[in-house]
Formats: C-alpha cells, sequence, structure tokens
C-alpha cells in the first residue's frame, strides 16, 4: 500500500493534526481526531499512525512522499495547551538516508517481525500519550478550541453562518509576484521567481458581521497561494505591530475579562496579570487609522522556521507593506464615514488600477522572542525583499472565492514550518472549530451581497 492519503482511512481525515515528517509537512489530515471522542479518538489516531507504518516498511512507493525518516505528530487539538504542544517523535526505518531507497528495496533487507512489532507499539504508545496530554489530563489549565472560540461570541451571541471573529470582511484574487529573492530563507516553491495565484480576504477584527467599518480597530488580511504543484501557504495577518497577548490562556483571559460585566475590576486584574497588554492597548487607542486597506500594513505576528535547499533553518515573521501612501483619519472623521466605507474604497481602487503591497521578511537574531508575539523584534533585523501581492479584483464575500477559505496559518508548504510560538497551533485549532460551525450554520448565511454579509 503506498504512503497516499487517499489511501488513508477516511474516518481519520480531519483537521486539528499536523504531520511533519523531516521538517516538511506532508499531509496535515494524514492523523486527526476532530469531533472523535475518548477511545474512538485513540483508534482513530492509531489507526492511521499504524496504517501509514506499515505502508512505510512495506512499499517502496513512500520514496516519493517523504524527504528524510523523521516523523512529528503535533497535537493541536481538544483541549489543547498550545503553549505546551506536544511533539512527540519516532523514527521510522523507511529509508536509508546516504542510499535514498527504501529498505525493503536494499538486497538483503529483511525487518523482522518483532522490529516491526515493537515500532508499532512505540507508535501507538506515542499516539496514546498525544491523546493524554492534549486532553489536559496532565493539567488543570487545559483550553479547548470551542472554549476559545465560545469567549469570541458577542453578548447577543455568534452571527449564525459567519466566521466567529473577523466576521466581516471582503474577498479579493489576484498574484504573488516572486522576485526570487525568498529562495535564500525557504525552499518553498512560492519563493521561486514567478508568478503565483492568491485568494484573500481583507477584514475587520470583529465577530459583529454588521459592524461599522470605522468603529473597528483593527484590520486583517487573509492569503492562500498556490503553486502549480498543489502546494499551498495560508496566512492570516493583521495591522497590529505586534499582539495583544503572549500566550493562548492569556488571549483567553482577556475574552473572559472583557465579557465580565459583573466585576468592574475584571481588566484591572487581567492587565496586572498580564503586563504586555498595556503595550497593544496603547497602539489600539492612540494610533490613527487609515482611510483604507490598500493602505494598511499587514503583519504575520507570529514565527515560523523557514528552510532554505541547503536545509539552514531561520526564524522569521512577515509584514505586506502597502505601495500606496497612507492617509490618516481622525477620530471624528472615522465616524463621518460610511459604514462600509472600507469595502467601497478598496473595490473602486482596485476597479481603477491594481493595488499592492512589497513582502518584506524579518530574520531573527539569536535570543529573539520567537514563541511570544507581543514582543516586537528591533529594527536593525535582517530584512528580505520577497516578492510583491498584486490584488487585480475584488468580489463580495457573499458568493465571493474567500467565503470557504479557512486560512489556517498551519497549512504550509515545504521550506515552511511552525515554530516554538504558540498560536499558530491554537489558531487553527480555532479556525477547524469556527470553519465546521458556520458550515453547519449554511442556511442562516445570506447568499446575497448585502452589509453585514458579503461587504
Amino acid at each position: 500500500m503506498p504512503c497516499v492519503r487517499d489511501q488513508v482511512r477516511p474516518s481519520c481525515v480531519t483537521e486539528p493534526y499536523l504531520m511533519v515528517v523531516g521538517g516538511r509537512q506532508i499531509d496535515r489530515r494524514l492523523v486527526a481526531y476532530a469531533g472523535i471522542r475518548g477511545v474512538q479518538r485513540i483508534r482513530c489516531m492509531c489507526a492511521c499512525v499504524v496504517r501509514f507504518h506499515f505502508a512505510c516498511l512495506s512499499n517502496a512507493h513512500c520514496k516519493r512522499h517523504l524527504s528524510s525518516t523523521s516523523i512529528s505528530f503535533i497535537a493541536t487539538g481538544s483541549r489543547a495547551d498550545p503553549q505546551r504542544t506536544a511533539v512527540l517523535s519516532h523514527r521510522y526505518p523507511c529509508f536509508n538516508p546516504s542510499a535514498g531507497t527504501a529498505m525493503d528495496d536494499r538486497p538483503g533487507s529483511n525487518p523482522s517481525t518483532a522490529r516491526s512489532i515493537v515500532l508499532i507499539a512505540i507508535v501507538m504508545i506515542v499516539a496514546v500519550a498525544a491523546f493524554i496530554y492534549t486532553s489536559g489530563w496532565f493539567s488543570r489549565a487545559r483550553i479547548s478550541p470551542s472554549q476559545l472560540v465560545d469567549s469570541l461570541a458577542p453578548p447577543g451571541g455568534p452571527a449564525l453562518g459567519f466566521r466567529r471573529n473577523h466576521a466581516k470582511g471582503i474577498c479579493f484574487t489576484g498574484t504573488f509576484q516572486s522576485n526570487g529573492n525568498g529562495a535564500a530563507l525557504s525552499s518553498a516553491p512560492m519563493f521561486a521567481a514567478g508568478a503565483y495565484p492568491v485568494t484573500g480576504r481583507f477584514n475587520l477584527g470583529t465577530a459583529d458581521a454588521k459592524a461599522a467599518d470605522g468603529a473597528v480597530p483593527v484590520r486583517g488580511m487573509g492569503l492562500r497561494v498556490v503553486t502549480p504543484d498543489g502546494s499551498e501557504w495560508r496566512s492570516a495577518m493583521i495591522d497590529a505591530p505586534f499582539f495583544a497577548v503572549a500566550t493562548p490562556e492569556a488571549f483567553y483571559a482577556l475574552m473572559q475579562a472583557l465579557a465580565n460585566k459583573s466585576d468592574p475590576n475584571a481588566m484591572k486584574q487581567f492587565i496586572a496579570a498580564h503586563p504586555e497588554f498595556p503595550a497593544f492597548y496603547s497602539w489600539l487607542t492612540t494610533t490613527p487609522k487609515t482611510a483604507s486597506y490598500a493602505q494598511e500594513r499587514f503583519n504575520s505576528l507570529n514565527s515560523f522556521v523557514f528552510s532554505n535547499a541547503a536545509g539552514q533553518n531561520s526564524v522569521v515573521r512577515w509584514s505586506f507593506v502597502p505601495e500606496a501612501t497612507p492617509q490618516t483619519l481622525s477620530a471624528d472623521e472615522l465616524k463621518q464615514r460610511a459604514p462600509d466605507f472600507l469595502d467601497t474604497d478598496i473595490t473602486q481602487r482596485v476597479t481603477n488600477a491594481p493595488q499592492r503591497w512589497t513582502m518584506i521578511v524579518t530574520v531573527a537574531n539569536p535570543g529573539d522572542p520567537t514563541a511570544d508575539p507581543s514582543k516586537a523584534w528591533p529594527d536593525d533585523r535582517r530584512k528580505v525583499t520577497a516578492g510583491t501581492l498584486v490584488v487585480s479584483a475584488i468580489e463580495p464575500e457573499a458568493d465571493g472565492p474567500c467565503r470557504d477559505l479557512n486560512f489556517d496559518p498551519t497549512v504550509l508548504p515545504s521550506g515552511m514550518h511552525v515554530s516554538d510560538d504558540p498560536f499558530p497551533a491554537a489558531r487553527s485549532a480555532a479556525y477547524s472549530v469556527s470553519f465546521n460551525r458556520r458550515t453547519a450554520e449554511d442556511k442562516f448565511y445570506p447568499h446575497t451581497a448585502a452589509r453585514g454579509s458579503a461587504q
């Protein structure tokens, strides 16, 4: 049986487990358990892993799908503590790295049955340990993806059929025009010189799908870049230069404090426990907003690992810097703008001419805080200009190409990997919950362009 995803048990093909082989993601759906409970979940995971293991031992087709022998499972699912995400590794004897061929293809290679049984037992132990860890049996402070998503709901409840956060947005399409410079940092195919199709979404950081644009201080951009070989890179960025808090647990605590109207000291207590928050609050309340999505700089905030063709790793963050000159608006000017002025503006701008953003990759120095997105890196860090995002068309979200896209930041091509930053794993799991809920509520979604839905 070849190691291809089409032959993995269908019951296991769901979201939150990410499989990484030799430091590169090959199929994040291979081992997962979203919506599966207890022992059933363990069996599903073990069945996928063991089946994959047998395939590697017995079939040379693995050679086409794996690049080394190191396999890791990054647990991000039910009740996950993303700050201490379990990274469980097991080295499979599928290949002889020096020979570059499957062991079963080499003359005289015949792994014993006992050895295979031992390896399978180890895999099952790893799977069970991952389940126990991510189920919160080792800690009382676990926060599930569902709890995190629930905390985003406004007092009146979520907007059914919409994303649970960044609910208001508008779709765009265009290209990422790589200049080839990014290849020095990453072997990701979209960093080879060329133009690659993009689907994206401009959005507002709110759970209210009918919010007035001027009332929401955080703006975002979701991005999906696809290459001819089928590789994908997805990213979700915001315009803040750093994040509000250091950990997913702190973000959950922030949501709880904001929702706690019965305790006037809730936010004071939160700030006392999270000294990183005042800097973000200062940015939020004092930084003038621009007049257009086209004038915004969008930042990854989270750290990722780039690996180049030589195997060199760099921890990076990235930004998309606008070509358009920012025009800032005062608070009074924002209030005077129409409720959907950002959508109207970007639609008109792109109709007149494509809008552009330059991708700047910032490389961390040793000792820089890679696991804490609330801490910005110094301005003197190495920067690489990797290419240009060109937005050439805008479409209302109601029937647009971005409506059903999940901008999961852990969907990465070879040459890009998650780092020790806990947020991408937490976001991936929460995005999966949000996506499942809104797709189940499709009958409530207004499938025609209207304010609050298609913006």
